[in-house]
């Protein structure tokens, strides 16, 4: 940003644009110490200001918002580059948005074959991000990734739905987490077994199975349904208890740092497949995503019901 500020460097905050708010307008400044973008309903002083003030036609904090704007973390896909980048916008020169990448190179008049904003960078992060293999810097761009990468690996994993080595079984459950997060963090497809691995969820109300014991009781419950793997078909009933068992006893476990839901819902939708039902996952996790999080844990903790229902209420046969 400080590459083209036409005033004096030492101010703390650089005003770069404007944008719709309720009946007016207001202004955006970048604050160089904090790193984030902030808002101001009024101008108090003359701040100094880039070369060229962009005037928004969106609102800054509207979501899904499609407008690039100065100050916006994007990912965007170049014509002159084969993949799409990670680029900060930190400019306009009055043709086109001047962008700053990751090795902190400023990029300017390149064609946009199109773009995704993944943060207004008006959200000040007080904790550090999770160390990542992909030089994140801002847990949007990491959120980014791992829903591409989530999508990438369902695409992937229902193609092997009857394929013999994608079983019921401990090693493709390790794997789809693999798949899901081995791009992006180095703990990926690693089980938890160290003393120092112990995980609590939320804010240290909800303990998981320590980690010590996390290797045999994966052991221990596909041992108890390696059964299935012997089977061709399956009643919608038995695939509930299946899949409430599976889920259960994996929320419990919690075998990996981080990802094990995501992980557990895939491979219960795999699961469900190779019996020829569809587990609508979407259902619940987007519409009655408390539900489901209750469920989950009252599941854990001995009443079985709401987990089951949930599941057999998503659940579609699929008719060849």
């Amino acid at each position: 940003m400080d590459q083209i500020l036409s005033s004096d460097h030492c101010h703390t905050m650089i005003h770069i644009k404007t944008s719709p708010y309720k009946n007016g307008i207001k202004h955006w400044f970048w604050h160089k110490k904090r790193g984030m973008v902030i808002g101001k309903t009024g101008l108090m002083k003359p701040y100094p200001k880039l070369h060229f003030i962009q005037n928004c036609l969106e609102a800054t904090e509207k979501e899904d918002r499609q407008e690039i704007q100065i100050g916006d973390t994007c990912c965007i896909k170049f014509k002159e580059y084969e993949n799409a980048i990670f680029v900060f916008v930190v400019g306009f020169d009055g043709n086109g948005f001047i962008f700053q990448n990751k090795e902190k190179q400023i990029l300017s008049n390149l064609n946009i074959e199109f773009h995704e904003v993944i943060s207004n960078n008006t959200n000040e992060i007080s904790l550090p991000i999770e160390r990542n293999l992909v030089k994140a810097e801002i847990k949007e761009e990491l959120d980014f990734l791992e829903k591409i990468d989530y999508q990438c690996a369902t695409d992937e994993l229902l193609q092997h739905v009857y394929d013999p080595a994608y079983s019921i079984s401990k090693e493709t459950f390790v794997k789809i987490h693999k798949m899901i997060f081995n791009k992006i963090y180095d703990w990926a497809g690693k089980i938890r077994y160290k003393e120092d691995d112990e995980l609590v969820i939320g804010y240290k109300q909800y303990p998981t199975m320590h980690p010590l014991q996390v290797g045999n009781s994966l052991d221990e419950l596909f041992d108890e349904i390696g059964e299935f793997n012997t089977k061709d078909v399956v009643s919608k009933k038995e695939l509930v208890l299946l899949l409430a068992k599976v889920h259960t006893r994996l929320a419990w476990i919690h075998p990996f740092k981080d990802g094990n839901g995501r992980t557990i819902r895939l491979f219960c939708q795999f699961i469900a497949l190779k019996f020829d039902y569809l587990l609508h996952i979407e259902n619940i996790t987007k519409k009655k995503r408390c539900y489901y999080t209750y469920a989950v844990r009252s599941s854990v903790n001995n009443k079985k019901g709401p987990l089951s229902t949930l599941i057999s209420n998503n659940l579609e046969e699929v008719f060849n």
